[in-house]
C-alpha cells in the first residue's frame, strides 16, 4: 500500500510510490538529522499497540529492531497497553510512535483519506499541533473539495494529490492491508462480498435442506 487508502477504493493507485525498504539509505538520511546531531546523540522512546493485536505487535517489533540495526543508539521499547488505556493515551495525544488501524464505516475513500490525513480527522486530529497546522495549510483543503467533488476523475485527482503529499512527507508507515477469507459448506447461501463489512450478516444466510 502505497498511503492508507485501501486497494479497491475509489483513488487508490498502485503506481504511486511504495516505501522501500533500505536500511543504508534510512542511514544516510539520519545521519543528516538536525546537522548530525541525532545520529551522535541517539534517542529512546517508547511505540505502542494494543494488547491481543499481534501484528500490531510485530510491526512494533521490526520497527525497533531494525532501527538498533541502523544505529545502536536509536532504542526503540515495544509496549502494549490493554485498548481502554492505548485510546485514552491516543485521544490524550501522549503517543510518541504507535501501530493503529481502521476498519471503513462506509465504502468511500473519505472514510480512510478524511481519518488519517485532515486535521479534524478521527486519527488525524490527535497527531499534535505540529500536524493540525501542516495539515489546515496543505491538506484539508484538499480532503474537503474531494469529499465534495461529485466528477469521479476530479475527485480521483484530487486524492492522488493528497496521497502525494504524504508519502513527500512520510505522514504515516502503511504497513498491510487485511485480507479475510470466507470459508463455508455449499449449503450455505446468501453470502456476497460486502466492501465495509469485516464479518458476515448473518440474517441474510441461509441453507438448503
Amino acid at each position: 500500500m502505497p498511503t492508507n487508502l485501501p486497494k479497491g477504493y475509489l483513488g487508490y493507485d498502485e503506481t504511486l510510490p511504495l516505501i522501500e525498504f533500505n536500511l543504508v539509505k534510512a542511514r544516510e538520511e539520519f545521519q543528516k538529522a538536525w546537522g548530525g546531531e541525532l545520529w551522535e546523540k541517539g534517542f529512546r522512546m517508547t511505540m505502542l499497540y494494543n494488547t491481543g493485536n499481534a501484528a500490531r505487535q510485530t510491526i512494533c517489533e521490526l520497527m525497533s529492531h531494525f532501527l538498533r540495526l541502523v544505529n545502536p543508539k536509536f532504542i526503540v521499547d515495544v509496549q502494549g497497553l490493554i485498548w481502554a488505556t492505548y485510546l485514552q493515551t491516543y485521544l490524550d495525544v501522549q503517543m510518541p510512535a504507535y501501530a493503529l488501524g481502521w476498519f471503513s464505516d462506509f465504502p468511500d475513500p473519505h472514510d480512510f483519506i478524511g481519518t488519517y490525513y485532515s486535521s479534524v480527522g478521527t486519527y488525524g486530529a490527535y497527531h499534535g499541533d505540529a500536524f493540525t497546522k501542516f495539515a489546515q495549510e496543505n491538506l484539508d483543503p484538499l480532503v474537503f473539495a474531494a469529499v465534495k467533488e461529485v466528477d469521479t476523475d476530479k475527485r480521483v485527482e484530487l486524492y492522488r494529490q493528497i496521497q502525494e503529499i504524504a508519502i513527500e512527507n512520510a505522514l504515516s508507515f502503511p504497513a498491510y492491508q487485511v485480507v479475510d477469507y470466507e470459508v463455508m459448506r455449499d449449503w450455505v447461501h446468501g453470502w456476497y462480498p460486502h466492501p465495509a463489512r469485516t464479518q458476515p450478516y448473518y440474517y441474510e444466510l441461509t441453507k438448503s435442506e
